[in-house]
């Protein structure tokens, strides 16, 4: 490809990555999210199932093997939130068959500059070994993608995300689609109504910061991009910024039963 056809790319990703970014904001709340069909795609579809996966933020299940994992080298787990994003979504991505695009890559990487996105990874003896990345909005998490590098990647990351959620108060875990894998560890399928029931509560209760309501009266285009604003400050925007990770993690970890 010649230098004015990858500059001429690199343009258009930028301009459908930054309508993509707000269209978000307003699909989430609504219960749709979009996904291309390769990695390569440029365009993407959106996605509203009838039946949704997602994880009781009081139902993960942890094996026995990985409370032993844990516990074993808990001095040498460090869980670290925004260390390098599109770094996450990339380890995510490296796989035969994604649906994560450079669209989509530029998307998420805005919503993760604005505050919204996030995405925890795992160290362990100082080297990753797993990461997962998502949108919080109001007291709702949406899980995108996670991948492992080792034994127990995927899992420790999943973990330590539902332990943060927990942290930070919030309501709802969702994972578009269930698989095998989030099944082991805990895992449900709700009808689409039921989802929709427990995606309003959550984006839409109380001291939330931005919510259905406040994303259908307002303009893609007018949906603020700026950071360390008042606004959003509670949940959702900035929502797991400025927590200690790891001790609170870790320890919640070890003890549970």
């Amino acid at each position: 490809m010649a230098r004015g056809e990858r500059s001429g790319l690199k343009s258009r990703i930028k301009f459908m990555g930054e309508q993509l970014a707000h269209e978000i904001l307003h699909a989430y709340p609504q219960g749709a999210f979009p996904m291309a069909q390769s990695g390569s795609d440029l365009s993407y579809d959106w996605y509203r199932p009838e039946v949704r996966g997602i994880i009781p933020l009081d139902g993960f299940h942890a094996s026995k093997s990985l409370k032993r994992f844990v516990k074993k080298h808990a001095t040498n787990i460090d869980i670290k939130i925004n260390s390098d994003f599109e770094q996450t979504m990339r380890d995510c991505a490296m796989r035969d068959e994604t649906w994560i695009s450079e669209v989509i890559i530029d998307a998420f990487v805005r919503l993760a500059n604005a505050g919204y996105a996030y995405a925890l990874t795992v160290d362990l003896d100082g080297q990753n070994i797993g990461g997962i990345y998502g949108l919080a909005i109001g007291r709702a998490f949406f899980g995108e993608s996670m991948y492992s590098k080792a034994t127990n990647g995927s899992k420790l990351s999943l973990w330590a995300l539902v332990e943060l959620l927990q942290l930070k108060g919030f309501e709802l875990l969702d994972t578009q689609y269930l698989t095998d894998h989030l099944q082991s560890l805990g895992g449900i399928e709700v009808s689409a109504d039921h989802y929709q029931d427990l995606l309003l509560s959550a984006v839409n209760g109380n001291d939330i910061g931005i919510g259905i309501n406040a994303l259908n009266s307002v303009e893609a285009s007018r949906i603020p991009f700026r950071r360390n604003s008042d606004t959003f400050r509670t949940h959702g925007r900035d929502a797991l910024i400025g927590t200690t990770y790891n001790p609170d993690i870790i320890t919640r970890m070890i003890k549970r039963r």
